[in-house]
């Protein structure tokens, strides 16, 4: 393997640890373990990336969207100071000229009308149309990005699938028994993984909820969510008024149990990049139920009972269906083989492969001018955001001037009154002395 280096942002590790922190740890593992991790350097935003022995850091500042001109300016002085053939973000920042890979997870912002003009969107979609090679974690993904930007050619998207961890396994009886104690679910459950709602509703999960509340025996049945927001929204939490709902926050081990024990997965998301959950159940022989839509159809094959993302009364019907034992035992067979199709180790070979083949090719080149002009673009709005970063630290300090003012006034009015009471207490001490004085 020749000598190249390629620098990769940690960036997403410092917003959060869901499922592209998993991609991302998952892979610099993989990468550990092989020649290619000699040639990396992970940027460890604000010391929040995950330590892998083996792998080469530095440590650098937090990165804030308000300044995000001035961070591309930053990272391409650190791919000088190590002459970086390649760079690759965990979540779309970009340097002002070393040639770049795009990590696309999903069109989501697209595909649902996210409101665009929101910082971390502009991001995303400079870093498509600066990058020269693109990753898609499915082949829905690649297709939307040529879809919403149809000057990227597809030849420049490669498909990389995501993996599933190997803990993630059949459970056995005992342990599924021993989970359900530990947590006190006492009813057969349904499963859902991850945010339930999130943005304009896509992940979809009232659809669950609204058929479940529609069952007569409802009350036979639990919801188990794992992940999401810490309490129960509004509008679940009225259709599940008289079904047991255990929010639960677990690791990758009780995850598992969590998968190995429940009734089936239900996925029901309106979009998705990939959809990780539905791979992690299918290791652990949890059949799942999920929408042909995105790239679930490409994730769930024929290992899953599909329905319409708002049609109710086909997930009533799901729900049932699901609970026969020869379809059941049918799904979870199915979904053991589907998910020995995706692997880390897999991943990370297409993803290394691409990395240095971009790195080869655009080694020595000079800038383009499209770079030329990105540079410009960035350098101008650079200097807008330290401008701006002065105003505002102008701001603070004016603030902090005006509250060291009133309370110079305050400590003034406070001397004032001490030395009027100290004035006070003299006199009542003469008067005092005087008393004192014709009593002898």
């Amino acid at each position: 393997m020749n000598n190249f280096t390629v620098v990769i942002d940690g960036v997403f590790f410092q917003f959060n640890q869901t499922g592209i922190a998993r991609v991302w740890r998952s892979l610099i593992e993989e990468w550990a373990n092989s020649e290619f991790g000699k040639h990396l350097l992970v940027l460890d935003r604000s010391n929040t990336a995950p330590k892998v022995p083996g792998i080469q850091y530095k440590l650098v500042q937090p990165y804030d969207y308000r300044y995000s001109a001035l961070d591309c300016t930053k990272l391409q002085q650190i791919c000088d100071e190590i002459q970086a053939d390649i760079f690759i973000s965990t979540y779309y920042t970009t340097p002002l000229s070393t040639p770049t890979v795009f990590m696309a997870y999903d069109m989501v912002p697209e595909a649902m009308g996210f409101d665009l003009n929101e910082l971390c969107w502009q991001e995303k979609h400079r870093g498509i149309l600066y990058s020269s090679r693109y990753v898609a974690i499915s082949q829905n993904t690649a297709q939307d990005i040529t879809k919403f930007f149809p000057q990227i050619s597809p030849d420049l998207i490669t498909v990389a699938y995501c993996g599933v961890d190997s803990s993630f396994k059949p459970t056995s009886d005992e342990e599924t028994l021993h989970f359900r104690k530990k947590y006190k679910i006492d009813k057969p459950y349904f499963l859902v993984v991850g945010s339930r709602l999130s943005l304009k509703g896509y992940k979809n999960a009232i659809l669950l909820f609204k058929s479940l509340s529609q069952l007569e025996n409802r009350q036979d049945f639990a919801i188990v969510c794992v992940g999401g927001e810490s309490k129960l929204e509004p509008e679940l939490a009225t259709l599940a008024k008289d079904i047991d709902t255990h929010l639960l926050t677990l690791d990758d081990l009780e995850l598992r149990l969590a998968y190995g024990g429940a009734i089936a997965l239900v996925y029901p998301s309106k979009y998705e990049g990939f959809g990780l959950p539905i791979v992690e159940a299918m290791a652990c022989g949890c059949p799942v139920i999920t929408c042909r839509n995105s790239s679930l159809p490409e994730v769930a094959g024929k290992a899953a009972l599909y329905v319409e993302e708002d049609n109710v009364q086909e997930m009533i019907e799901a729900l049932k269906k699901i609970q026969t034992e020869n379809i059941r035992q049918q799904l979870i067979a199915l979904g053991l083989e589907q998910a020995k199709q995706f692997s880390w180790e897999k991943m990370a070979n297409t993803m290394a492969k691409i990395l240095q083949e971009t790195a080869f090719k655009y080694r020595n080149k000079p800038p383009t001018s499209a770079t030329l002009i990105w540079q410009a673009f960035r350098q101008e709005q650079s200097y807008r955001q330290q401008s701006n970063s002065l105003i505002e630290t102008v701001d603070k300090l004016n603030q902090t001037n005006q509250k060291l003012s009133q309370r110079i006034k305050q400590l003034e009015q406070e001397l004032e009154s001490l030395l009027t009471t100290k004035g006070a207490l003299r006199q009542l001490s003469k008067r005092l002395l005087q008393k004192i004085r014709l009593i002898q």
